[in-house]
């Protein structure tokens, strides 16, 4: 409600002076340019410079800069005083106060002190920004577009440089990890990928836009079985259920407009190509990336004599009494090794928490609990984490019901993105929207969350 007052003078004087002149077409390509830049750059800091040089402070302000450019281009009017949706806009906001205060209060980690200034100045000044246009298709267009087109770079990479073969040499197992990352850090990029191009789909009548999007959706799944990551694995049941829906949905709104044919043709299509994807993919990584790239046999016997990390030594010592605790009950110790460990995690978060937060880490990393609500109420206090988890609950809620209302590509990417996130941040790892690029491309499918949609007036006959 007030921060909206301070917004509107400062991005008027600057649309009176500047921003008027952009045209729709300029302001279009400065999204994407932007996008691309966001998410490119949270890759780069943190798989390719390992937060060395480029680190995360620098990370964030250039995204800050690069949301900041969002913003402005954005604002293609005089920005007036908008409604929020009170559902979203007061447990969001006072997740960001109370992540402000718990980080006035105590370090709570690497880049958390930008957590509550991405949440209640760029998130929230894009949100009315948007708010006062509502063409939010023009804004999904261009973060999707550049997180497609990054995703799709990146396949191409795995493509040319990281053979099937190259899990061998994995510091993480048996699983695929190309680019040195976590096999579930891969997972998460081609997940938002998967996802985008869902969205693409469905919004695009264009056929060679819908064949590179299914076959591009076909290696990025081929990507994330090799992983082995049982949270992908769900995340793509999810997927796979609300594309159904969206096709049985707009099945019966187009029935009147256009053929059936047309709609099983487009279905079988999208599904010989997702199939064809996937099998090409799997070719391609088994047996002809190898022959691009040259592996050898030396780095492969390097790598498999090294000594257990400092980080493993902490975590074994951290987690070996919730394990025995665990263990004396025979349904609790079947579903730590179900959970991959996490139970035990868990455990030892929960009874390390606190009302104000703690800046000591737990387990010698930024975000290790496996759960951003968890790892939340342990780093900046239990209310903080019960409020962004009851914030994300009526999220999901709010998205469900836009997503049957709508009955359009709106709807799907803003459900598709809150399933693949509310998933992860269940089970895995990342809490920071700059950090990540699921996160960040949920939380800008946020913004028709936080506006009521207008019901359109009913004009009587005198």
């Amino acid at each position: 409600m007030i921060l909206q007052h301070v917004y509107r003078p400062i991005l008027n004087v600057i649309y009176d002076k500047i921003t008027f002149r952009l045209n729709d077409r300029t302001r279009k390509i400065l999204l994407f340019i932007c996008f691309f830049a966001i998410f490119a750059a949270q890759f780069a800091a943190q798989y390719i410079f390992k937060f060395q040089g480029f680190n995360r402070g620098i990370r964030d302000y250039f995204i800050c800069l690069m949301m900041g450019i969002i913003i402005l281009a954005s604002a293609d009017r005089k920005l007036e005083i908008v409604k929020w949706n009170l559902w979203t806009y007061i447990p969001f906001t006072v997740t960001g106060l109370l992540l402000l205060i718990a980080s006035l209060d105590h370090e709570m980690g690497p880049a958390y002190q930008a957590f509550p200034l991405a949440m209640l100045v760029a998130f929230m000044c894009l949100f009315y920004v948007w708010g006062n246009r509502k063409d939010y298709e023009v804004l999904f267009d261009a973060a999707a577009g550049a997180y497609t087109v990054f995703a799709g770079i990146l396949l191409l990479v795995c493509f040319v440089k990281y053979p099937i073969q190259y899990y061998n040499i994995s510091l993480y197992g048996i699983w695929y990890s190309p680019f040195g990352i976590n096999p579930n850090g891969v997972a998460k990029i081609f997940l938002a990928g998967i996802v985008s191009s869902l969205y693409f789909l469905t919004v695009s009548r264009r056929k060679w836009l819908i064949i590179v999007n299914s076959l591009f959706i076909g290696g990025a799944i081929s990507v994330i079985h090799y992983t082995s990551c049982r949270t992908a694995d769900l995340c793509l049941s999810g997927l796979v259920v609300v594309l159904i829906l969206f096709f049985i949905m707009r099945w019966r709104i187009g029935i009147q407009q256009i053929t059936a044919g047309y709609f099983l043709k487009k279905g079988v299509v999208i599904g010989i190509c997702i199939v064809l994807g996937c099998f090409l993919s799997c070719i391609i990584l088994n047996s002809v990336s190898d022959k691009i790239y040259e592996w050898t046999v030396k780095s492969v016997e390097q790598s498999n004599g090294k000594e257990v990390s400092k980080r493993e030594k902490i975590i074994n010592k951290q987690i070996s009494y919730a394990e025995q605790e665990l263990y004396e009950n025979a349904n609790m110790h079947q579903g730590d090794i179900f959970m991959g460990g996490r139970l035990s995690i868990w455990y030892v978060y929960f009874h390390n928490m606190t009302w104000r937060g703690s800046s000591e880490l737990m387990f010698y990393d930024t975000e290790y609990a496996h759960n951003q609500y968890i790892e939340l109420s342990y780093k900046a206090g239990i209310p903080t984490g019960i409020v962004y988890l009851i914030f994300n609950f009526i999220a999901g809620i709010l998205a469900v019901r836009m997503f049957f209302k709508r009955k359009d590509s709106v709807g799907l990417l803003s459900l598709s993105a809150f399933v693949v996130f509310f998933i992860i941040s269940m089970l895995d790892t990342g809490v920071l929207p700059f950090e990540r690029g699921f996160i960040f491309l949920y939380y800008i499918t946020l913004t028709p969350l936080f506006f009521r949609r207008e019901k359109q007036k009913k004009i009587t006959k005198a």
